[in-house]
């Protein structure tokens, strides 16, 4: 067997007779793949297949790639080469690979498309273990849409709430839902595929051939992005509000966060968008129960039609209401922060995220109000 670096495809995929269908081939750890070259063979049934073309992503998008799709017969042939010295950073979908269902295929028949050999390179050019054992099974069936997690047949802003509630847990999805959610290609539903979801709500493109970026660096470095929360004081029965912050937060169009609290010091009462995100961002959140029948969990995702570009302020914020009760304080811990760019990317692979947590001591006494002029 082969690893190392991991070449996945979806394991199922669906399309009737006469329908075009796209295969996205994604990559489980792109760090560190580079060099001049790139060398992709993928088998697939003539019978029931005929390949269209090989499209670029947003992982790819300093890469170029030919092929023989024009004459293949069984077996497509991908090259890819970059003069870049940069070298892939992440997971996800790397190249997506178009293909038409015969149009006599009958329902039910199935196809087998799989990976017949891999090449890597490091920048210097020393090639890499790479695991491409995965395989998808193809039937001919009645076809879901990436994005169109309802069913309807089309890609609206309601598929983009129906994903954020199967983030925070309020949604159980179906085996199909989850395929048709993860556009980003990292086997799971986030912040990252309702952006991707924006992206096509907005006639937007999903990867740089969409957006007339090709050949071109879309990915902004910010370097470092602070999150933080803030201390507050508050008197017993208060409701409080408290801000969820960033600094400079360039490229940034989404994210999913976990914060912890002591529930028997405060109540949540709800999660409101924030300064920089209120116009042109949703979001969804749950409270539920943490590890210790005190401590509390509250799942944010939230995404928008556009990336941030540089602003600092509030993604969202929290109110509570502030209970007189030992011990009297409650910390607010940053247990996760994921966050997104246009394109579905984790921006932690390019970029330092620090978190910095906050705390809510309850008074006793003459209260006397933090400001945060961030809230403002």
């Amino acid at each position: 067997g082969k690893s190392g670096k991991g070449g996945k495809m979806d394991a199922e995929k669906r399309g009737g007779g006469g329908s075009k269908v796209t295969l996205p081939l994604n990559l489980k750890n792109g760090l560190g793949v580079g060099g001049r070259e790139m060398h992709i063979e993928l088998s697939y049934d003539t019978n029931l297949l005929t390949p269209c073309g090989v499209y670029k992503t947003v992982m790819t998008s300093e890469w170029s790639f030919s092929d023989n799709h024009t004459t293949a017969s069984g077996v497509l042939i991908i090259d890819g080469e970059t003069f870049s010295t940069t070298t892939l950073v992440g997971e996800g979908n790397i190249l997506n690979i178009e293909f038409l269902v015969d149009s006599s295929a009958q329902e039910a028949e199935t196809a087998l498309i799989e990976f017949q050999h891999v090449d890597m390179y490091t920048a210097t050019g020393i090639p890499l273990l790479v695991d491409y054992l995965d395989n998808s099974v193809f039937t001919v069936a009645q076809d879901f849409t990436k994005g169109d997690l309802n069913g309807d047949g089309t890609v609206s802003i309601e598929d983009a709430i129906i994903a954020q509630e199967i983030i925070c847990g309020l949604y159980t999805p179906t085996p199909v839902q989850v395929l048709a959610g993860d556009l980003n290609g990292n086997g799971m539903v986030d912040a990252g595929d309702v952006t991707l979801i924006m992206q096509m709500i907005g006639d937007k493109g999903m990867s740089p051939v969409c957006t007339g970026l090709q050949g071109k660096s879309i990915k902004k470095k910010a370097g470092n992005y602070r999150v933080s929360i803030p201390w507050r004081t508050a008197q017993d029965g208060e409701v409080i509000y408290v801000p969820v912050n960033i600094e400079t937060a360039t490229g940034v169009a989404g994210g999913d966060f976990l914060i912890s609290y002591d529930s028997s010091v405060l109540t949540l009462k709800d999660v409101m968008l924030g300064n920089v995100t209120s116009s042109g961002f949703s979001l969804k959140y749950k409270q539920s129960e943490g590890y210790q029948s005190y401590r509390s969990l509250i799942k944010v995702t939230l995404s928008g039609e556009f990336a941030l570009d540089g602003v600092s302020g509030s993604l969202f914020v929290l109110e509570f209401q502030a209970n007189e009760v030992e011990p009297y304080y409650s910390w607010l811990r940053l247990a996760e922060v994921k966050l997104r760019d246009v394109f579905g990317e984790d921006l932690s692979w390019e970029n330092e995220i620090t978190k910095t947590n906050g705390k809510v001591i309850i008074s006793t006494g003459p209260h006397t109000r933090i400001i945060d002029w961030w809230m403002y």
